[in-house]
């Protein structure tokens, strides 16, 4: 599966899903995975 990039905009945990995290969630410059969880943006930090 290829990585997508999260566009270049400020990402909350608990905001309202869009497009790409709702269909295939995304990776920030950090490392970090973002994904739709029950309609709302949910994160995983993968820093250490």
């Amino acid at each position: 599966m290829e990585l997508v990039t999260c566009p270049d905009i400020v990402l909350e945990v608990g905001a309202p899903c869009f497009d790409t995290i709702a269909t295939t969630g995304c990776c920030d410059v950090s490392g970090n995975n973002w994904w739709c969880e029950g309609g709302v943006i949910a994160f995983d930090d993968c820093g250490d």
